[in-house]
């Protein structure tokens, strides 16, 4: 058997190996070290993520905006070329030449508008909602007396300036590096 009396009863700073303690201390920090290096790449690696995220999602909703201007755009182009100032009824080699082109171009107008709908904020959606409205109707008046016909230009115009600084200001410009 052991005898314990042998044994001092406290140990003293003399009988401690300051090598371990060096040694734990460095393998402490190294550990330490490793751990907020790992910790700050993963933050680093989910905030370039997220950038790239928001970017994306951003050059999306530009290129939505875009493309239902231009569309509006087209409608108001098909309308001019369609428009008879004296009030008389469009021919009917005219009218048959300009209905494909016409549907085509409201299909993409109504099918842009609802994409940005999914996209947008509020005071954007209510904007796109009335230049497709704007455009629509200046298509299905196309043909109409020319009061009409500057009245539901200027309309979409308006709908186009209300839409443009609503686009504009919920997509941050890209900066230049």
């Amino acid at each position: 058997m052991c005898d314990y009396s042998a044994m001092p009863a406290t140990v003293t700073a003399t009988q401690i190996p300051w090598t371990a303690i060096v040694g734990i201390a460095g393998i402490a920090g190294t550990v330490l070290a490793t751990y907020l290096t790992n910790r700050s790449a993963a933050e680093r690696v989910r905030l370039q993520q997220n950038y790239e995220d928001s970017r994306r999602f951003h050059a999306e909703r530009r290129e939505l905006y875009g493309k239902l201007l231009a569309q509006a755009q087209t409608c108001r182009e098909l309308s001019v070329r369609n428009h008879n100032h004296e009030n008389n009824p469009l021919s009917e080699d005219s009218d048959e030449a300009m209905k494909p082109l016409a549907l085509d171009a409201f299909l993409t107008l109504s099918m842009t508008g609802k994409q940005v709908q999914l996209i947008a904020t509020a005071p954007t959606q209510t904007a796109a909602d009335t230049l497709v409205k704007n455009a629509t109707v200046l298509i299905i008046r196309s043909g109409k007396g020319k009061v009409e016909f500057d009245f539901d230009n200027k309309k979409l115009h308006e709908a186009e300036t209300a839409l443009r600084p609503l686009a504009q200001s919920c997509c941050p410009q890209r900066v230049a590096q």
